[in-house]
């Protein structure tokens, strides 16, 4: 698992599958809507990655560094910093919490 944020668009972007892989596995499915958490799946419906708009509504600075200076430690300053984010938007908290058990999952 590889995680990126380019702080120029304030986009994270967390890759499940290996980089590697893209060329073998396309990306053909995203979900869609207007909060900012995406998911990507292949044609065989596996997860690509995940993407996060408007990083800074979800994170702290601190996280932000960790992932930015490859820090080993940033996967679970994201899940703490998810855990603690509060939304009005069921959607919206659906896919926090769906990205939380699965980096959750993941890191364990």
């Amino acid at each position: 698992m590889k995680i990126t944020y380019d702080k120029s668009i304030d986009a994270l972007y967390v890759y499940i599958l290996e980089i590697s892989l893209l060329k073998t596995f396309k990306i053909v499915k995203k979900t869609e809507g207007d909060w900012p958490i995406h998911f990507d799946f292949t044609k065989d419906n596996q997860l690509f990655g995940i993407e996060i708009l408007e990083s800074k509504r979800y994170f702290s600075k601190q996280t932000l560094d960790k992932i930015i200076t490859k820090d080993n430690t940033a996967i679970i300053a994201i899940i703490n910093d998810l855990k603690s984010f509060k939304s009005e938007d069921n959607t919206e908290k659906e896919s926090v919490n769906n990205v939380i058990k699965f980096l959750t999952n993941r890191n364990s």
